[in-house]
């Protein structure tokens, strides 16, 4: 019997096959280096092996690439990742028919260096320097290092931004520190990126940022820049600077402030500034005037004023660079290898489903219909137990039913499948061949729990599930089937299965599904019922139509559905009693049932009520409870306690008819490895075996094979003092080559001590399969030493007289080499080199060896740039004497860069505007164009000059990007500061890291023609406004940037915002405002005639104001001032605040009209005599036309309508009563009576009063 290999181990090792880490276990490594792994497996009965490494990525390795090792060899494989992620590695190992188990994954997390940081400096102060120099330090960079595969971090970018500008790189420091020199004063951000020494290198996430400023007048903090604002008419904002020193007790003294739109900077610390005539003044007290304008807020840090990271940029593109270094790789997707069960099973088959536009089906059963075209018998055990169906991840074994097996026909398989996707994609795999495989058919497993019956009809009549609802034959006879068997009836035998809860269809969920084949057409009966096909009675039963309402009796095909005459659905289709099979299915759901004929949907004859068939009669096929028996065919009868949707069922039905499923060709599992040939012709450059030589690094020649064709082949040499080579003094293994058979030499070392030694050979192929070592008959190893070392004094040095310096396409330059003798040396000395590894291009004009004759020699070495990259390299040369070894000396050679070539002319050149001539609104533009350099790697960027003439003599912007190594680049350049109103032409040329530049672009490939490029024509708008503070120490704030939008609705929303004006009474307004930040106190200006004249009517107020004195259904208009601490005004209003009124935001300030329902003060109500009686006080008033109610006020003891109205009305009554009894009273007090109308309770009549002297018994009684 076959048995599969057992993986017995499976480490993890680095390049030194230094085992760091067993299979479960994780480890840390970097991107773009290699990682090695061992296996090794022992297969029980000997067979010679193969691996298959997968990485996790996708990709896999096959070791050896063809053929076997032997059973228990350690096999060595190794592998890259080029992306950051964290990767599943796991090995298989298999023998000519079988697999093993594959092993437990290890980890590899591949990663990029780590986020260096936190930044900061050497100064007691660390954020403030007095004299511009200090040193940076910073948390290194973790590179992912392991000891074996050795990671280091080879440098740091330093990057920095002076004062908001343009951010460059500074420097690039191996360690994790970098030294400023008297830069200076001004503010400074840094933040560092770490490179590690990889190839290509891998970076860092930049650090956080680091802030210092450099100030030399005294020391100190800098300030805090802050300021406010508001719009005062459609062109015109005043500013107040909020700025301060607070940090360390000292002054603001000195404002910058940049408006965004062209015009000259301000250092007024409270200007007022018009955006269209561009100029500013001092603020000079507050007149309120319209207010328009929005706000927010932006902290300008580190992004440059002039070069926007914006998509296309120089930075952008740094920006996107990181970015995608970072971004984590999309995920591996699985492979499509051998099952990782399936190491004893010789064949497999994909199977494809045809599932396109039924839907995603979950646990689907499929059929699988074989013959000798879709599967080898002979293959397969007799009864097909070995077969196994797993699911597309190459690891989940499905359940399956087998219901009839037949090697000389049709075999049918019933299969559940998980998932099948809504496409033609998805897919299972057969395996098959293990002729010593147990049976694995799960027949109840193969369906799913909401199937209820199943029944197949091939061998027997038992119920496939787990439900065992089993059919009793009543004569029924075998005959072929849609799938399998299927039972005919002769028109006398039927089935029956006993009723059962699930098999009741009641109001669903439920279906029903079967196949069925008539033999006679007109003969009455039903085909499958429960209960009764005719009268009135509770069924639902499928058969032929039999009643004189039927188009043809006993040819048209009827379905009852129903509880009683009204309670009923049924269907009456053509003839379908064709001898041909048909399917019908009929889902349930809430009483509605679907019928289904070949999958075509039938229409209802009838449908009344909501049927709800709960009868305990049995299933019958065949025949019903009414005896009307029917002769024909049944196959595949169905029930399932779910409503199956229309995609199941026809999905179910192209299965059963065999149209579901594509079959793929056989594969069989890929043959074995088989482990390398002995080593023979083995010879020895000391001669015969025991020979003694003075060469102390002599030389091995032996030819290894084998015997898989196109293998690689290497070998395993051992060297020691002692014929049991218990410690070899040399342990050599040559991983090999694919050329076999292959006759290698090997050369001895490190040199060998004077003394005897032995040595043994074994061949080892690309799997780390072994041969046996070579014996006495084969090579050196007998009784006796092979060969005896005793290496004389004399000898040879070899130096050189570099190093040299070449440059890239320039000329080669010559290096002396000298062999110098010692000890009377007199042997010739060859000599070679290794300037290919380097791709230098080298040469030996006079010569490669010489004899120093006892004293020495030269040769010269000529070394050309070849396609060497910059840089230092090394070129070793070794000096060759037979029987003294090697010696060596290194080279040192610098390549340096070409002489420097002027960039090349800017191309592809447009402009935000759009084509040349055209006017904007944007007074600050973009120009977008590509610069390029022609040598390599050279930093370039560009000079930008944009002038209202064409000559360019005195430009109105002259701008320079010191550049990036980014080579070509196409960037942006985004004008600033903006540009007023005019006419304008720009150019653009681009300049080298050494400042080379290109000729300026001309009108062929951009904007400089004859006419101006474009035009600036601004309607007030959006302008960014930036104010820089500065203190008594002298030292400058970060800037504070607002936004500000002349265009927006009438706002003044930074400060502070009118919210609310309410009507409360007929004569009073009520006024809410947000809190301006830096207001003090506010004043209240009113104006009656539509802002022609304005009246102070409350000063000194907080942020609730009302007023009472106001004229009923007059329109007025209010404006809110703030006081600031520096004694200027903010004026404001808003566009739509909550008014009870008619609110109107076309005026230049808010508006309110008040409305006449709630606002007007009608005539008095006038009061009539109260009188009173005993226990009663009866207050009485005139009619008030248009009244809506009386509200009856009452205050206690004195005139009093505040406390009255504190207390609440006393009643409310219709506009027809005039009168009121107050019988709540107590004797001899003194009650005061007021009335008012119910639209204006807050206005009511003067008072009327009395009191009783006396009470009602049991009036008074009750209290």
């Amino acid at each position: 019997m076959t048995r599969a290999p057992t993986l017995t181990l499976f480490v993890l090792s680095c390049t030194a096959l230094l085992l760091v880490a067993h299979a479960a276990d994780a480890f840390t490594g970097a991107r773009n280096r290699t990682y090695s792994f061992q296996a090794q497996a022992a297969d029980p009965e000997g067979n010679a092996l193969y691996y298959t490494f997968n990485w996790g990525d996708t990709t896999q390795t096959r070791v050896p690439s063809s053929g076997t090792v032997a059973s228990g060899t350690q096999v060595n494989s190794a592998h890259l990742w080029s992306a950051a992620n964290v990767y599943s590695v796991y090995v298989v190992a298999c023998d000519a028919s079988l697999c093993s188990l594959q092993s437990d994954p290890a980890v590899a997390d591949i990663q990029l260096p780590s986020k260096p940081g936190p930044i900061t400096s050497d100064e007691s102060s660390p954020s403030w320097s007095s004299d511009g120099t200090f040193i940076l330090t910073w948390t290194a960079s973790n590179p992912h290092s392991l000891s074996s595969v050795p990671v280091a971090i080879s440098q740091y970018d330093v990057w920095r931004q002076f004062n908001g500008g343009p951010i460059n790189n500074v420097g690039s420091p191996s360690a994790a520190n970098y030294n400023e020199n008297n830069i200076a004063d001004g503010n400074y951000v840094y933040y560092v990126i770490a490179r590690d020494d990889t190839t290509p290198a891998n970076l860092s996430p930049q650090s956080d940022s680091f802030s210092l400023t450099v100030n030399r007048s005294g020391g100190g903090t800098p300030p805090t820049a802050d300021f406010d604002f508001c719009t005062l008419a459609a062109d015109t904002v005043q500013f107040e600077d909020l700025s301060d020193d607070d940090a360390d007790g000292g002054t603001v003294t000195g404002w910058d402030w940049d408006f965004g739109d062209g015009s000259a900077a301000s250092s007024l610390q409270h200007p007022l500034h018009n955006f269209t005539t561009q100029q500013t003044s001092a603020i000079e007290g507050a007149t309120p005037l319209a207010a328009a304008g929005t706000a927010s807020e932006t902290l300008v840090k580190t992004a440059p004023r002039r070069m926007r990271a914006r998509a296309g940029s120089a930075l952008g593109s740094l920006w996107q660079s990181l970015r995608s270094l970072f971004s984590p790789p999309p995920a591996a997707q699985a492979q499509a290898g051998w099952w990782s069960g399936g190491a004893s099973w010789g064949f497999r088959r994909q199977i494809t489903f045809q599932n396109s536009g039924n839907g995603a089906l979950a646990n689907a059963t499929v059929l699988v219909k074989l013959n000798s075209g879709r599967i080898n018998y002979n293959q397969v055990q007799n009864q097909g137990q070995d077969l196994r169906f797993i699911d597309a991840d190459g690891a989940t074994a499905l359940s399956y039913e087998i219901e009839q097996w037949n090697e000389s026909g049709d075999s049918f398989v019933w299969v559940k499948v998980p998932q099948i996707s809504n496409d033609n994609s998805d897919f299972i795999w057969m395996y098959y061949g293990n002729p010593s495989a147990p049976s694995g058919a799960n027949p109840a497993g193969a369906w799913d729990s909401s199937y209820a019956m199943v029944l197949h009809f091939t061998a027997d009549t038992q119920d496939s599930t787990s439900f065992n609802h089993d059919a009793t034959d009543n004569g029924t006879s075998a005959t072929t089937g849609v799938a399998g068997g299927a039972r005919s009836c002769n028109g006398s035998s039927y089935l029956t299965v006993g009723d059962s809860s699930d098999l009741r269809p009641r109001t669903g969920p439920f279906t029903v599904e079967f196949w069925f084949r008539s033999t006679g057409a007109d003969d009455l009966g039903s085909i499958l019922a429960k209960g009764e096909s005719a009268g009135n009675y509770e069924s639902i039963s499928f058969g032929q139509c039999r009643f004189n309402g039927c188009s043809s009796p006993g040819q048209e095909f009827q379905v009852y559905y129903r509880n009683d005459n009204d309670n009923n659905e049924y269907w009456r289709d053509g003839d379908y009693f064709d001898n041909a099979w048909h399917y019908v299915a009929m889902p349930i759901a809430s009483s509605n049932a679907t019928l289904y004929m070949d999958m075509a949907t039938l229409s209802k004859d009838d449908d009344r009520g909501s049927p709800n068939v709960d009868i305990t009669k049995n299933w019958m096929m065949c025949n019903d409870d009414f005896n009307e028996r029917w002769p024909g065919s049944v196959d595949e009868v169905r029930i399932s306690a779910t409503n199956r949707p229309q995609g199941w069922l026809r999905a179910s039905y192209n299965s059963m008819r065999d149209s579901f499923n594509a079959y793929g060709s056989e594969e069989a599992r890929p043959p074995s490895n088989q482990s390398p040939s002995t080593p023979s012709s083995l010879s020895q450059t000391p001669g015969a075996e025991g020979a003694t030589t003075v060469d102390n690094t002599p030389s091995m020649s032996f030819t290894i094979s084998d015997p898989n064709a196109g293998d690689t082949v290497g070998y395993q040499m051992q060297i020691d003092d002692n014929s049991n080579f218990s410690s070899p003094t040399i342990d050599y293994t040559w991983p090999g080559a694919p050329t076999n058979p292959n006759t290698v030499t090997y050369d001895v070392s490190p040199a060998l001590a004077n003394g005897t030694y032995y040595w043994r050979v074994r061949a080892r192929d690309g799997a780390g399969l072994t041969s046996s070592w070579a014996t006495d008959s084969n090579g050196f190893q007998g009784t006796g030493a092979d060969f005896t070392v005793n290496a004389v004094a004399a000898n040879f040095s070899l130096n050189n007289n570099g190093p040299v310096t070449v440059t890239q396409g320039g000329a080669a330059q010559n290096v002396t080499l000298t062999v110098t003798a010692s000890g009377g040396f007199t042997t010739n000395v060859d000599l070679s080199h290794t300037c290919a590894s380097s791709n230098l291009s080298c040469s030996w004009p006079s010569g490669s060896s010489c004899n120093p004759g006892g004293s020495s020699c030269t040769r010269t070495l000529s070394i050309g740039p070849g396609t060497a990259s910059t840089g230092a390299k090394t070129v070793t040369v070794t000096g060759t004497a037979p029987g003294y070894g090697n010696q060596t000396t290194d080279v040192g050679v610098t390549v340096n860069p070409p002489a420097n070539q002027s960039p090349s002319t800017p191309s592809s050149l447009s402009q935000t505007p759009g084509a040349e001539g055209a006017t904007t609104v944007d007074n600050t533009p973009s120009m977008s164009f590509t610069i390029s350099d022609p040598n390599a790697g050279d930093t370039v960027g560009y000079q930008m000059q944009i002038d209202d003439n064409s000559n360019f003599s005195s430009p109105t912007i002259d701008y320079t990007w010191p550049g990036a190594p980014t080579n070509p680049n196409t960037v942006t350049y985004d004008v600033s500061p903006a540009l007023a109103n005019g006419t304008y032409y720009w150019r653009v040329r681009a300049r080298d890291g050494a400042g080379l530049t290109s000729s300026w672009a001309t009108d062929s490939n951009g904007f400089q023609g004859t006419g101006a490029d474009f035009a600036v024509n601004i309607t007030p708008g959006n302008y960014s406004v930036t104010l820089t503070a500065t203190d008594n120490d002298g030292l400058p704030s970060t800037p504070r940037q607002y936004a500000v939008n002349l265009s927006a609705a009438p706002s003044c929303s930074s400060l502070f915002t009118l919210t609310n004006v309410t009507t409360t009474k007929c004569n009073e307004v009520g006024l809410t405002w947000t809190a301006a930040r830096a207001a003090t106190s506010y004043t209240i200006y009113r104006s009656s005639d539509g802002g022609g004249s304005w009246t102070p009517v409350q000063a000194n107020v907080a942020t609730l104001f009302t007023y009472d004195a106001v004229a009923q259904n007059s329109a007025y208009q209010y404006y809110i001032v703030a006081h600031l601490p520096s004694g200027t005004t903010l004026s404001t209003s808003t566009a739509s605040p909550a008014c009870t009124g008619t609110w109107s935001g076309a005026g230049p300030v808010a508006r309110c009209t008040l409305p006449a329902a709630t606002g007007s003060c009608a005539p008095p109500i006038t009061p009539l005599p109260a009188t009173s009686a005993c226990g009663v006080i009866t207050p009485t008033w005139s009619a008030q036309a248009g009244a809506l109610n009386y509200r009856v006020w009452r205050a206690i003891g004195a005139d009093n309508f505040a406390a009255a109205e504190a207390a609440g009305p006393l009643a409310t009554v219709p506009s027809s009563q005039l009168a009121y009894e107050d019988r709540d009273i107590v004797p001899d007090v003194d009650y005061y009576y007021y009335v008012s109308d119910e639209k204006d309770p807050a206005s009511p009549s003067s008072a009327t009063h009395s009191k009783s002297s006396c009470f009602r018994g049991s009036r008074w009684q009750e209290r």
